[in-house]
Protein backbone atom coordinates (compact mmCIF):
# COMPACT_ATOMS: atom_id res chain seq x y z
CA UNK A 1 0.00 0.00 0.00
CA UNK A 2 1.31 3.42 -0.98
CA UNK A 3 0.23 6.56 0.87
CA UNK A 4 0.43 9.81 -1.08
CA UNK A 5 0.51 13.11 0.79
CA UNK A 6 -1.39 15.51 -1.48
CA UNK A 7 -0.90 19.27 -0.98
CA UNK A 8 -4.65 19.99 -0.81
CA UNK A 9 -8.02 18.28 -1.09
CA UNK A 10 -10.60 18.15 -3.86
CA UNK A 11 -12.77 21.26 -3.44
CA UNK A 12 -9.93 23.38 -2.00
CA UNK A 13 -8.89 26.63 -3.64
CA UNK A 14 -5.51 27.03 -5.35
CA UNK A 15 -3.99 30.15 -6.91
CA UNK A 16 -1.99 30.91 -10.03
CA UNK A 17 -0.34 34.15 -11.16
CA UNK A 18 -1.35 35.20 -14.66
CA UNK A 19 -0.71 38.20 -16.89
CA UNK A 20 -3.74 40.17 -18.04
CA UNK A 21 -3.57 43.50 -19.83
CA UNK A 22 0.14 43.86 -19.15
CA UNK A 23 -0.16 43.38 -15.39
CA UNK A 24 0.12 40.43 -13.04
CA UNK A 25 -3.04 39.16 -11.38
CA UNK A 26 -3.76 36.16 -9.15
CA UNK A 27 -6.56 33.86 -10.28
CA UNK A 28 -8.38 31.51 -7.91
CA UNK A 29 -9.18 27.97 -9.06
CA UNK A 30 -10.93 25.00 -7.46
CA UNK A 31 -9.30 21.56 -7.29
CA UNK A 32 -11.57 19.13 -9.13
CA UNK A 33 -9.69 15.83 -8.93
CA UNK A 34 -6.37 14.00 -8.81
CA UNK A 35 -5.30 11.29 -11.23
CA UNK A 36 -2.27 9.06 -11.58
CA UNK A 37 -0.63 9.14 -15.01
CA UNK A 38 2.55 7.72 -16.47
CA UNK A 39 4.25 11.03 -15.69
CA UNK A 40 3.08 11.09 -12.06
CA UNK A 41 0.23 12.58 -10.08
CA UNK A 42 -1.82 15.21 -11.88
CA UNK A 43 -4.24 17.69 -10.33
CA UNK A 44 -7.22 18.90 -12.37
CA UNK A 45 -8.58 22.34 -11.50
CA UNK A 46 -10.96 24.92 -12.96
CA UNK A 47 -12.36 28.39 -12.35
CA UNK A 48 -15.98 28.55 -11.22
CA UNK A 49 -18.30 26.62 -13.49
CA UNK A 50 -15.93 26.70 -16.44
CA UNK A 51 -16.46 24.02 -19.03
CA UNK A 52 -12.74 23.37 -19.23
CA UNK A 53 -10.26 22.25 -16.66
CA UNK A 54 -6.54 22.77 -16.39
CA UNK A 55 -4.04 20.24 -15.19
CA UNK A 56 -0.83 20.52 -13.24
CA UNK A 57 1.75 18.05 -12.06
CA UNK A 58 2.20 18.03 -8.30
CA UNK A 59 5.80 19.23 -8.60
CA UNK A 60 4.36 22.58 -9.85
CA UNK A 61 3.20 23.45 -6.31
CA UNK A 62 5.34 26.31 -5.10
CA UNK A 63 6.36 27.21 -8.65
CA UNK A 64 3.16 27.92 -10.60
CA UNK A 65 0.38 26.70 -8.27
CA UNK A 66 0.03 27.99 -4.70
CA UNK A 67 -2.19 27.50 -1.66
CA UNK A 68 -2.59 31.24 -0.94
CA UNK A 69 -2.96 34.28 -3.21
CA UNK A 70 -0.06 35.99 -1.42
CA UNK A 71 2.32 33.13 -2.25
CA UNK A 72 1.18 33.20 -5.88
CA UNK A 73 1.81 36.93 -6.26
CA UNK A 74 5.21 36.80 -4.55
CA UNK A 75 6.65 33.69 -6.13
CA UNK A 76 4.51 32.63 -9.04
CA UNK A 77 5.65 32.31 -12.61
CA UNK A 78 3.24 34.17 -14.92
CA UNK A 79 1.16 31.97 -17.18
CA UNK A 80 0.00 33.85 -20.29
CA UNK A 81 -3.44 35.41 -20.27
CA UNK A 82 -6.68 34.04 -18.90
Amino acid sequence: MVIVNLPCAVGDKVYRKMRLGGRDIVVEFEVKSYHWTESGWMMWYSKGRARYTRQARLFEFGRTIFLTPEEAMEGGVCDGSE
